[in-house]
Parts: C-alpha cells; sequence; structure tokens
C-alpha cells in the first residue's frame, strides 16, 4: 500500500516515492526481492546539476 492506496507493483518494475509516502508490504511472492536506495535532500541538491528537477517533481514540497 501506498499512503493507504493498495498498489500492484510488477516484476521488473521501478518505484520512486517522496519522503512524506507511507509504504506498506501487505503480501508478497516467496521469490520477493527489492533493492532499496535512499537518498538524502543535501545530497540531492549536491549532486543534481539542476535543482528546479527535483522542485518540479515535487520532491521537497512536503
Amino acid at each position: 500500500m501506498v499512503n493507504n492506496t493498495e498498489v500492484r507493483i510488477e516484476k521488473n518494475s521501478f518505484f520512486a516515492a517522496i519522503p512524506s509516502t507511507i509504504l506498506l508490504l501487505k503480501k508478497h511472492s516467496k521469490d520477493f526481492k527489492a533493492k532499496v536506495l535512499i537518498f538524502e535532500k543535501s545530497f540531492l541538491l549536491k549532486n543534481i546539476l539542476d535543482a528546479r528537477q527535483l522542485e518540479q517533481v515535487g520532491f521537497f514540497q512536503f
């Protein structure tokens, strides 16, 4: 669930969430695997050439 809304993420999918997102894994297959990559705001601002891109996506509005 993402913010209390049920979603289904299929194999080989990409999922991105803003910092205020509430995630709940309700069920998964026996062979479920996930790779998680988390960035702090300061890292993104330091390493993104155009910080306005992040602002447009809404990552820092929450």
